[in-house]
């Protein structure tokens, strides 16, 4: 019987805590043979209760969180863990490696490792700057560890090959949240009627370029044009509420804060596309819903769009506002089309389920 160390503390929002409170409620529902202990933060919340008895929940480390004490983390406290559970394998979802001789299967999805694209590193604050670039030289310092390094994407892959020139990378395509399509479908929201709705489910974050959204704003109330974004976080709103007047930005943004999963599917329901103009993502979990939604995707003009989004969605250049207005009218034009674009997509694409990566892992931790 193995002792199974699951590294989950620092998965606290977006892609990184799907990832991992998915894996963990397959876990809670299987028959496992080895035990499992998870290190969580206790600021993730899951939305079920863990009852397998091969689960054991690590949750009393928080003052480790910060990042200013990654030192602390990486080199004290997790060799005390991995010591004090007699750990024989590591499945680690934590941003960073973990320095250790035991058998590590790593989960990526930290993309600022590969991308050098000035216009990333040069919008963040110098604090976070600073401390990325501290993250990112820990991370190639410690590449050398794992076992298995696993990625959600074969842009992804491929980048990391040329970087580091390593053979033990993965592709697993990251499957939609286990309940997403087992949601009420009760329409809370009186939506404007009208107006085309654009979508854009993302909390805040340097890379998500939101700020794009002021010119197109201020474009579009120049033009007059029936076009809405949902958006999904309030810093976002704050953040364009100081730039935009008040009576302009309502007009063009409808704020719904954080949304939990049935807020959202309902809103994919009800928006007409997905508007995504990141900058940067490991994988892009909205593309993926969208999919499932038959929903056309305005979004940028970048590798990891392709390889999900293929023909089903409009690109453009995420720095150039009127070729982002320009594509929105193309895809209102052409929205039957894309629709059915979409459709054929979802059709074609078989993504993977939360069981399969279970079974990886289990396949992994054998060899």
């Amino acid at each position: 019987m193995k002792n199974i160390f699951v590294n989950i503390f620092n998965a606290k929002s977006g892609g990184g805590l799907n990832i991992a409170t998915n894996y963990l409620q397959i876990l809670n529902n299987s028959i496992l043979d080895d035990n499992y202990y998870i290190l969580i933060n206790s600021s993730i919340i899951l939305d079920f209760k863990v009852q397998n008895k091969k689960i054991i929940l690590i949750d009393n480390y928080d003052k480790y969180s910060s990042r200013f004490l990654y030192f602390n983390l990486y080199f004290f406290l997790y060799p005390k863990l991995l010591k004090k559970y007699n750990i024989t394998n590591i499945i680690n979802f934590g941003d960073i490696i973990i320095p250790t001789t035991i058998n590590q299967i790593y989960f990526f999805d930290w993309a600022y490792l590969l991308y050098n694209d000035t216009e990333l590193w040069f919008r963040m604050n110098l604090k976070d700057l600073i401390l990325r670039f501290i993250k990112r030289s820990i991370i190639s310092l410690f590449i050398k560890y794992p076992n298995y390094i696993i990625v959600q994407t074969n842009v992804i892959k491929e980048r990391f090959i040329e970087k580091y020139n390593l053979c033990n990378i993965i592709q697993f395509y990251t499957p939609l949240s286990i309940n997403f399509n087992n949601i009420s479908d009760t329409n809370i929201y009186t939506l404007t009627p009208f107006r085309y709705k654009l979508f854009f489910p993302t909390s805040y974050g340097s890379h998500k370029n939101i700020e794009i959204l002021i010119p197109i704003i201020s474009e579009l109330n120049k033009l007059n044009k029936p076009y809405i974004f949902y958006i999904t976080d309030d810093k976002i709103y704050d953040i364009l509420s100081s730039k935009i007047s008040k009576s302009i930005l309502d007009k063009y943004i409808l704020n719904f804060g954080y949304l939990n999963l049935n807020d959202i599917h309902n809103l994919y329901q009800r928006a007409n596309f997905l508007f995504f103009p990141t900058l940067l993502e490991s994988f892009g979990l909205p593309y993926i819903e969208a999919i499932n939604f038959n929903k056309p995707i305005l979004t940028s003009d970048r590798d990891f769009a392709h390889e999900i989004c293929k023909d089903s969605a409009y690109y453009f250049n995420p720095n150039d506002f009127n070729d982002i207005i320009n594509k929105i009218d193309l895809m209102v034009v052409n929205e039957e089309e894309m629709i059915r674009k979409s459709i054929s997509l979802k059709q074609q694409n078989k993504f993977n389920n939360w069981q399969d990566l279970h079974i990886l892992f289990n396949k992994l931790i054998k060899e």
